[in-house]
């Protein structure tokens, strides 16, 4: 019967469940894992592709630096000569780092490694995580600020403010689709995902994701197959961890059972696999957990999979680590569309 203990902002859940069947139970395992240490707990994280270089920030608001091919951590960058009091997200666009560093967001010169700018944001109370999607071209960052009840959109050519978007309060994690037309956000208050239009910035839709909203029933983080198919972390205080399959418009099509919580997800390049903060591996074939991989207990992770060789990488808050996956081949399943 595990455990888990998970604090997001303002809230704290302790869940016990009983964990589903795992397929890779008596055979050898097919993916391997190594753990890096570090100096800090991390959160948020992004890929710089150019540089070949992962960049993963803390609550210390400081972002390390990781090199990926020898999986050790270079320097830090410093994030104090802004006001912020809490990091979590990041992305990268037209040579930036954007930091969402409550309340603020900070905006990191990737070259030089100093503050350029700090984008002020409405001051909230509650929950202080947020996240930061970037469009494919690199030209617009989204941003969400914990509590806050917008998401607020920049150009990256000037960093001006463009637009921000009503999406209610306490949203904490978006995502956009591959031909980013569609931003996905979720809002751990009411427990549910609106589906954006980026062309005008407007909500096109409101779902519902897990069926009670409480702070012990609530979404996590959102990931997006290149087929479009959505993937909702979410959490029930009576039956533990799951991930909710949306449609790209938003129809639910079902859902699938952790075997342990942890708020990070993601799909593998080949589209293959999805990867969660806790070490689940799930075909997206069958929907089963194929392998837990084995890796330090994190309620709070984003998990992230780099583009040059396929490698997944979990970020910790529990604990001063990082840890990386790889054996994510294809299986020669095709997506949905």
């Amino acid at each position: 019967m595990p455990g888990l203990i998970l604090s997001l902002g303002t809230s704290l859940l302790l869940m016990v469940f009983t964990a589903p069947s795992v397929e890779a139970q008596g055979r050898k395992p097919l993916f391997s894992v190594a753990t890096i240490p570090s100096v800090l707990s991390s959160y948020g994280q992004a890929y710089a592709v150019d540089a070949d270089l992962l960049y993963n920030v803390s609550s210390f608001n400081v972002v390390a630096v990781v090199d990926p091919k020898t999986n050790r951590y270079l320097r830090l960058i410093d994030l104090s000569s802004s006001k912020a009091v809490l990091s979590s997200g990041l992305g990268i666009a037209s040579g930036k780092l954007y930091v969402e560093a409550y309340p603020d967001i900070v905006v990191v010169d990737l070259a030089s490694e100093r503050v350029l700018t700090t984008l002020e944001q409405p001051v909230v109370i509650g929950s202080t995580y947020g996240d930061i999607s970037v469009s494919p071209d690199e030209q617009r960052v989204y941003a969400v600020i914990g509590s806050s009840d917008v998401v607020t959109v920049i150009d990256s050519r000037d960093d001006s403010i463009v637009g921000t978007i009503p999406v209610g309060p306490d949203h904490n994690s978006l995502a956009l689709s591959p031909d980013a037309r569609r931003l996905y956000v979720t809002n751990k208050e009411e427990s549910t995902l609106s589906i954006i239009d980026t062309v005008d910035l407007a909500v096109r839709r409101t779902v519902k994701v897990s069926p009670d909203a409480n702070f012990a029933n609530f979404p996590l983080q959102i990931a997006v197959a290149r087929d479009e198919m959505v993937y909702i972390n979410f959490i029930h205080n009576k039956t533990g961890g799951h991930v909710a399959v949306f449609s790209p418009d938003g129809d639910r099509l079902e859902d699938l059972d952790l075997s342990r919580t942890s708020t990070g997800i993601a799909v593998s390049p080949g589209g293959d696999w999805l990867v969660t903060g806790g070490g689940d591996i799930i075909s997206r074939n069958t929907g089963k957990i194929m392998e837990n991989l084995s890796i330090p207990t994190n309620g709070i992770s984003t998990v992230l999979f780099a583009p040059t060789d396929g490698r997944s990488f979990i970020t910790n808050m529990n604990h001063r680590c990082l840890s990386t996956a790889s054996g994510f081949q294809s299986t020669g399943w095709t997506d949905r569309n």
